[in-house]
């Protein structure tokens, strides 16, 4: 199982602990983010929906690629990759 860096918004900082950058391992993205929230679990009702799916409020990029393109929470990963999190803002 391939250990990503997963880097966390300051905006969600509070419910890691204040951790930025933190390594998980998981195949794929969706993995990876239930290990997050599983490590990190006030992080849980912020990052996945009550069926353990990405929150919409929620962008996820992969060596700065939006997953949305890619295969979202099934998007494979390797060793060494980067998945960076952002809180989508909200207004106008």
């Amino acid at each position: 199982m391939p250990l990503v860096r997963v880097e966390i918004p300051a905006a969600l900082r509070e419910f890691s602990h204040g951790i930025e950058t933190v390594e998980v391992g998981g195949e794929d993205v969706g993995q990876v983010l239930l290990a997050l929230a599983t490590r990190f679990p006030a992080l849980r009702d912020r990052l996945l929906t009550s069926q353990d799916r990405l929150q919409s409020s929620i962008l996820v990029y992969l060596n700065e690629k939006d997953i949305r393109y890619l295969d979202r929470e099934r998007t494979r990963l390797s060793e060494a990759d980067t998945l960076t999190l952002h809180a989508a803002l909200g207004g106008g």
